[in-house]
């Protein structure tokens, strides 16, 4: 059942990203829908004709894996929060600068704050923010501040963390990887495309996958096995059709 759940997630957030996509790009299909592996993520129809869209999204591995624990921080507390019975909060965590969470002291600051949650309830309709003046020593070096908000009635409890990062610069040799990563993908194909494309999506709600697009990488010729390469870059948000070089054939 979880592995269900994270597929259909999984598909929803492509179907989402590909509407972007067509949004921002001005590009129109008659149709399109999901579909399974080992078929492209999305089949869609123009003219009668089939084009199979791999999806992708894009992120600097070492500032992912952060995100992931600084997440799984959040979620453990919110867990040990709700076991408690506290009332329903939306939470805005913002982590200190220069700070790494790692797996050993991670249930030690989940506790901690679900403790501050627990004993900081705010009034309704008012924020209330927690800074070092209620942090001991160790969330003192972990966290910059704590934020909570009572929900209102109906409202779910939501715990998230603001994040902000140094916005890089999409290079040739990293959207070229990205390109190598997915040249195998094309000949697992079962069915016959018109044309295949790959859309990599540089999210914009998390900064590991933050990219500025300039015009020298925009110029570049790339290889590729796919047809068409597009980019929906989140800086500035928009969509890059990259130029490539004569049709990549893999060997069989």
């Amino acid at each position: 059942m979880p592995n269900r759940l994270g597929n259909i997630r999984k598909a929803r957030l492509e179907v989402a990203n590909f509407e972007n996509f067509l949004h921002l790009g001005s590009i129109t299909f008659d149709r399109y829908q999901s579909q399974e592996p080992p078929e492209p993520d999305i089949i869609a129809w123009r003219d009668g004709a089939a084009f199979g869209i791999e999806l992708t999204n894009f992120h600097r591995q070492r500032e992912k894996q952060i995100e992931s624990e600084e997440d799984r921080v959040l979620e453990r507390a919110l867990a040990i929060y709700n076991s408690r019975r506290g009332a329903r909060l939306l939470l805005s965590l913002m982590w200190a600068p220069h700070f790494k969470v790692c797996q050993t002291v991670r249930e030690e600051i989940a506790e901690k704050i679900a403790t501050l949650a627990l004993n900081n309830t705010p009034p309704p309709n008012q924020w209330i923010i927690l800074d070092w003046n209620q942090f001991d020593r160790q969330l003192m070096c972990a966290v910059d501040h704590i934020a909570l908000y009572a929900s209102p009635d109906g409202v779910p409890a939501h715990w998230d963390t603001g994040r902000g990062a140094v916005v890089q610069s999409w290079d040739f040799r990293s959207l070229q990887q990205e390109l190598d990563r997915k040249k195998e993908k094309p000949k697992k194909y079962r069915r016959q495309y018109h044309e295949t494309w790959l859309l990599i999506v540089s999210e914009f709600g998390t900064p590991s996958s933050w990219m500025e697009m300039g015009d020298p990488t925009k110029n570049s010729t790339f290889i590729s096995t796919f047809d068409k390469v597009y980019l929906l870059s989140s800086f500035p948000l928009g969509v890059v059709e990259l130029q490539l070089a004569d049709k990549l054939v893999s060997n069989e």
